[in-house]
């Protein structure tokens, strides 16, 4: 065996599994108890016997039966855009395709529940298929453009009189859905259906970026030209992404109206592009749980913030602000201002910023932590091969290799991670010392903001080497 196989050696298959795929399994196993751990902190029921009472916990699960709805929808989006590169305007079209097909067939012509969502995937998959088509030919903003046309000859047609006797037009439809899966008799129910039907969105396209087929993909996104002299077949890979992203919108529609047990033309408007291009943006455009993530945050924070009489209470250390907001009235406006700060201060994303600032700080806990004890202590490099996957003599070969930079020269080459890093620790710090997580945060939006101009000079010096490298 050669040194280059003998350091590709993986780790145990059992560790190698859990740390791949502990955060995932931890999600999974507080979102299969939510349900419980709610009603256990606000003392209510999970399930009441009257349909009619609506109990804290009961409250919650409807809730995050619209966060699995926005995560299903921005994981859709984040293939096409984030992983293929494929710029939409007009990602609604989807949506609106499983909202009002599965609410014409089942309340129009009384066709069965499952007949109607078949059909509402079909349809998707047909316009997906439409939109590929058209990527043949169109690309970037020409591409953009003929998204967000076509989404809004469905918008418009959806409500123009000539279809009232089908989508009711600004009305909409209002139908029933069947009783195992209605959100007021069994709304536990439809949030397991849901959480299902968001394990398997995510799983499908983990499973295809993980593959070569999402290899490809990537490539399409970065640079198409060479990808198809290459020899992949780029309008193949092009229709594959489409048509996942399309099923999976569609199926989002689908959850949405039977949450919801209407059908309105919103559904088909441009805020069902734009909400999840945002989601995406937050959580970290090209990364798996990034859109997820953002879902999460974009819903859960208009619920606790989006109020008439919103008490603002923030400590910048320097100064306190203290105030009431009418946050309905100013939500579009703090959402877009919210967005810019997350551009500026986090250009990758949560997600994305945070697998930087990991990968940077593993480079430096080996460089100026793990390398210096491996050349004190030889022995350690043994006893963390199953947990490394490195074998004990290339540990104590790399060991001796000294640093490129010293710490202040790293905190240069990587300014992102360093500042990340700084921040989350005095954040955590300052938050276990006076144990409370107001003083945490106040402490993490202190530093966040007092590195504004650092970060924007650094994402300046980032930009100028790209141009002239």
């Amino acid at each position: 065996m050669t040194q280059t196989e003998n350091r590709l050696r993986r780790r145990h298959p059992l560790v190698q599994t859990l740390y791949d795929n502990w955060p995932y399994i931890l999600a999974l196993i507080l979102l299969w108890r939510f349900p419980y751990i709610v009603a256990d902190i606000t003392n209510s029921e999970v399930s009441p016997d009257s349909p009619r009472v609506v109990s804290e916990a009961k409250f919650w699960q409807g809730v995050m039966i619209e966060v699995f709805t926005l995560g299903v929808l921005a994981i859709s989006y984040n293939l096409m855009f984030g992983f293929t590169g494929l710029i939409s305007f007009g990602h609604g079209v989807f949506f609106g395709t499983g909202v009002y097909t599965v609410a014409i067939l089942v309340s129009k012509y009384q066709q069965s529940f499952e007949v109607s969502i078949i059909i509402a995937l079909a349809l998707g998959v047909l316009i997906a298929l439409i939109w590929a088509m058209a990527s043949f030919r169109l690309k970037g903003v020409y591409f953009a453009m003929f998204t967000l046309a076509f989404a809004q000859i469905f918008y418009e047609l959806s409500k123009i009189s000539l279809f009232d006797f089908l989508t009711g037009g600004d009305d909409g439809i209002t139908w029933t859905a069947p009783d195992w899966i209605n959100a007021v008799r069994n709304r536990l129910t439809l949030y397991y259906v849901a959480m299902a039907v968001f394990i398997f969105a995510f799983m499908l396209v983990r499973r295809l970026m993980n593959s070569p087929s999402g290899k490809v993909l990537i490539a399409l996104r970065d640079n198409p030209v060479r990808a198809e002299t290459l020899g992949f077949n780029i309008y193949l890979y092009r229709t594959l992404s489409i048509v996942v992203s399309g099923f999976l919108a569609t199926f989002a529609g689908i959850m949405h109206t039977v949450n919801f047990r209407q059908a309105e033309p919103t559904a088909l408007g441009l805020d069902r592009t734009v909400d999840p291009l945002i989601m995406s943006l937050i959580g970290g455009i090209g990364t798996n749980p990034g859109p997820v993530l953002g879902a999460g945050l974009l819903r859960i924070g208009e619920q606790f913030l989006r109020k008439e009489d919103l008490q603002v209470d923030l400590n910048f250390i320097i100064f306190r602000l203290s105030t009431t907001v009418d946050a309905e009235k100013y939500w579009a406006v703090a959402l877009g201002i919210a967005f810019i700060l997350f551009v500026l201060l986090i250009p990758y994303g949560l997600i994305g910023s945070l697998n930087k600032t990991w990968i940077e700080i593993r480079r430096w806990g080996r460089k100026y932590f793990y390398n210096p004890l491996v050349r004190k202590y030889p022995q350690l490099a043994t006893w963390a091969e199953p947990f490394t996957g490195e074998p004990p003599e290339v540990a104590k070969a790399l060991a001796h290799i000294p640093p490129e930079h010293d710490l202040k020269g790293w905190a240069l080459v990587y300014p992102f991670a360093a500042m990340n890093g700084v921040t989350a620790v005095i954040g955590v710090l300052m938050g276990l010392l006076s144990w409370s997580w107001r003083v945490a945060v106040s402490w993490m939006l202190f530093l966040l903001l007092i590195s504004v101009p650092l970060r924007i000079i650094a994402l300046g010096q980032r930009f100028q080497k790209k141009r002239t490298g």
